[in-house]
């Protein structure tokens, strides 16, 4: 027994200066993740809207819960349009990679948009971007799209091709000469025949549509026409309150009436003539889940425009179209993750 034990204790020790070397030795190369990752994203006043966060999922089958992700950092953009993280000194902006220990176990990426006061581990229900894994030649890349499923599907590609038209009209008072005090997304100003031609967004998907009139003389004076998520659905307006009590009739149109004196309120005046050459009519994409000043703010997504479309000549029954802007206003990201041995 003394012969054993005298013949381990050397070699004990000679496998713990081995191991200790090991660690230290400058020639063992350690594999460490790196990434980049882009996004054509505009900024967020944090205040409002909150800030982006982006997210892998750990799981492979694409049928996640939120408990899947891992979040690889919260950011923002500066007003030169850089990533920057969300801190008041505004850096420019890093992944966090240490959240995933082995990057080849995720199978997807999204972007997210946090509310204010949102600071848990999960992602909100505001998801804006979203893409597959796809591995080339070592590297894992994600094309972060809205026509991801996670986030819009096949809804996102027709915005592009999409098309507007209205006419103003006052249905709610079933007078043909106050014409001008109203607004609908028909292609006729006597009777309902839907305007737009977008796609259907069922109400369990994070976005929806809203529609806007904006008054250049204050950038403070936007009206609020109302949320839908159908060509045919009635403005989601709580309803249409600023038309003629009671109704004559409420078209089954995006649209709204500005009768009722001191209407909108706050700090706008009335709409007293939608002829007024300084309105312009805006269509945007909303996160469907905002929260406080959010809702009463258009989000960045501007699917159409018109520009100074009405004049004191526009007669009632002209149709007015709106140009589509969708190409240029819809978001995308890239996410690019390497082990580097």
């Amino acid at each position: 027994m003394k012969k054993t034990f005298k013949i381990l204790i050397p070699v004990l020790s000679l496998y713990s200066v081995l191991y200790i070397s090991s660690c230290s030795d400058s020639s063992v190369t350690v594999p460490k993740n790196s990434g980049t990752f882009s996004a054509n994203v505009k900024r967020l006043d944090k205040n409002v809207d909150g800030v982006y966060a982006i997210w892998v999922s750990i799981e492979t089958n694409l049928d996640h819960g939120d408990a899947a992700f891992k979040c690889l950092g919260r950011f923002n953009v500066s007003t030169s349009g850089a990533l920057v993280d969300t801190g008041s000194s505004e850096n420019p902006f890093s992944l966090n990679l240490s959240a995933v220990a082995d990057i080849n176990t995720i199978g997807d990426a999204i972007v997210t948009i946090e509310p204010p006061g949102d600071n848990d581990t999960l992602p909100s229900n505001i998801r804006m971007l979203g893409g597959a894994k796809n591995n080339q030649n070592g590297v894992l890349v994600f094309s972060l799209t809205m026509d991801y499923d996670e986030i819009l599907g096949s809804i996102a590609t027709q915005f592009p091709s999409d098309s507007a038209k209205c006419v103003l009209a006052a249905p709610t008072t079933g007078d043909s000469t106050q014409f001008y005090h109203g607004l609908w997304f028909s292609k006729n100003a006597r009777s309902p025949v839907a305007g737009l031609t977008v796609p259907f967004i069922i109400d369990t998907l994070d976005w929806t549509y809203q529609a806007w009139i904006f008054d250049r003389r204050n950038i403070n004076w936007c009206y609020n026409i109302g949320r839908f998520n159908a060509q045919w659905e009635s403005s989601q307006v709580s309803p249409h309150s600023c038309g003629q009590t009671p109704p004559s009739t409420v078209w089954q149109l995006p649209g709204e009436d500005w009768i009722q004196p001191n209407c909108p309120g706050g700090t706008m005046p009335d709409i007293s003539d939608l002829r007024n050459t300084n309105y312009d009519i805006v269509i945007t994409l909303e996160p469907r889940f905002e929260q406080g000043e959010a809702l009463n703010k258009p989000f960045y997504i501007q699917l159409f425009k018109a520009t100074n479309p009405l004049s004191g000549s526009y007669q009632f029954g002209t149709v007015l179209s709106l140009q589509n802007t969708a190409s240029s206003n819809i978001p995308s990201g890239e996410l690019r993750l390497t082990v580097n041995h």
